[in-house]
C-alpha cells in the first residue's frame, strides 16, 4: 500500500501543482496592465467594449492587433508591455504543463515498475540449521541442514544446492518450489564437497538458490566438523567404544562420557559405560548380553568438546537386537 501511494504521488504532485496554476492563473487575469489598457479603451472608444465585458489579456492583444487606431490610443509603451506579459503567461504555461505531463509519466513508469517488482521473485532472509535438536541449530556435517528463506514475487520452480566456498564444488541440485521457503539436504548429500575433515575444523558453505532469471547467494557459514561417538557389540558380546570421524578414528583422543543400555529385567542393573574412555579402550565382553535391551541404548557426552558437536551411533548384532 505505501509503495502505491509513492507511485502515485507524483501525478498528484503534478495535477496538485496544475490546479494551483490555474487558480493563480484566474487571477492574473486581472493583470495591472491589462486593466488600465482596458480602461482606456472603455474611455475613449465605449463603443468597442461594453460596460460589464470582461477581457483576457489575450482578448484585448487581438483586439489591439486588428485595429491600429485602438494601438494608438492606448500608446505604444502599454501594447509593448501588455504583448511581453503574454509571453510571459505563455512560458508559464507552457512549463507548467511540461511538467504536468512529466509527472503524470513518472507516475506511470513507477506504477509499472511496481507492478514488476511484485512479480519479480526475490529470495533473502537466509537461515541455515541442523534438524538435530542436540545441535542447537549449530550446522554440523553429521546433520541433516535445513536452508530456510524469504521468497516474495511470483513462486517458481527453482535449483537449491549447498557450496563449498573454499573449493567451489556443489552438492547436487534439489528441484523445489520457491514458495516452499526451505530446502533439506541430508548428511550424504554434502558429505563429497567437505574439504576439512579434522577435530576441531570447520568448513565454509554457502546456500544457492538458483531460479529462471536469478542467482540467489546466502552469506558463508561455519559447518563444523562433528564427532561420532561409536559403540559397537559383536556377535561374542565383544563391546568397544572410539571417537570417529568419517572412518577413522581420531587419534590419541580421551573424552568422557556415559554410555547407558536398560536391562530387560528389573532383577539386574542397567549397563553402564564410562565416564572416562581413554584412546586405547580395552575391548570388553559384555557377560550376559541378551539380557539387555540395545534397542534403547543412550548416550551422553561430557567433554573436551563442545557437546552440540558430537553424536552417537550403536552398531550393535542383530542376534541382540531380537
Amino acid at each position: 500500500m505505501p509503495y502505491t501511494f509513492l507511485a502515485a504521488l507524483p501525478a498528484i504532485l503534478g495535477l496538485a501543482g496544475f490546479v494551483l496554476y490555474q487558480l493563480l492563473g484566474a487571477q492574473a487575469k486581472g493583470h495591472e496592465v491589462t486593466k488600465r489598457i482596458v480602461a482606456k479603451l472603455r474611455q475613449k472608444v465605449p463603443s468597442r467594449i461594453e460596460k460589464d465585458q470582461r477581457l483576457t489579456g489575450s482578448q484585448v492583444e487581438r483586439l489591439l492587433v486588428g485595429d491600429q487606431e485602438l494601438q494608438k490610443l492606448i500608446g505604444d509603451q502599454d501594447f509593448q508591455l501588455l504583448r511581453q506579459a503574454l509571453h510571459q503567461q505563455f512560458v508559464i504555461s507552457l512549463t507548467v504543463y511540461s511538467l504536468a505531463v512529466l509527472f503524470c509519466a513518472l507516475s506511470a513508469g513507477l506504477f509499472v515498475r511496481q507492478a514488476e517488482a511484485k512479480k519479480r521473485l526475490l529470495i533473502d532472509h537466509w537461515s541455515i540449521a541442523s534438524e538435530d535438536p542436540n545441535s542447537g541449530g549449530l550446522p554440523v556435517d553429521l546433520d541433516t541442514l535445513q536452508v530456510s528463506w524469504q521468497s516474495s514475487g511470483d513462486p517458481e520452480d527453482v535449483k537449491a544446492y549447498l557450496e563449498n566456498v573454499q573449493t567451489s564444488m556443489r552438492t547436487d541440485p534439489l528441484i523445489i518450489s520457491s514458495s516452499e521457503q526451505k530446502a533439506e539436504f541430508q548428511a550424504v548429500s554434502y558429505q563429497r564437497i567437505l574439504q576439512n575433515r579434522e577435530r576441531g575444523q570447520a568448513n565454509r558453505i554457502r546456500a544457492i538458490v538458483q531460479a529462471r532469471d536469478a542467482v540467489f547467494r546466502s552469506d558463508p557459514f561455519d559447518l563444523q566438523v562433528g564427532v561420532t561417538i561409536l559403540t559397537v557389540i559383536d556377535a561374542e558380546d565383544r563391546l568397544t567404544i572410539a571417537a570417529m570421524i568419517d572412518n577413522s578414528r581420531i587419534p590419541n583422543y580421551d573424552f568422557e562420557a556415559k554410555v547407558v543400555v536398560p536391562s530387560r529385567s528389573s532383577a539386574r542393573e542397567d549397563l553402564s559405560l564410562g565416564p572416562a574412555i581413554p584412546y586405547e579402550f580395552a575391548t570388553q565382553r559384555i557377560a550376559h548380553a541378551v539380557q539387555f535391551d540395545w534397542r534403547s541404548a543412550k548416550g551422553i557426552y561430557i567433554g573436551p568438546d563442545d557437546p552440540r558437536l558430537v553424536r552417537f551411533q550403536f552398531l550393535i548384532d542383530e542376534s541382540l537386537m531380537r
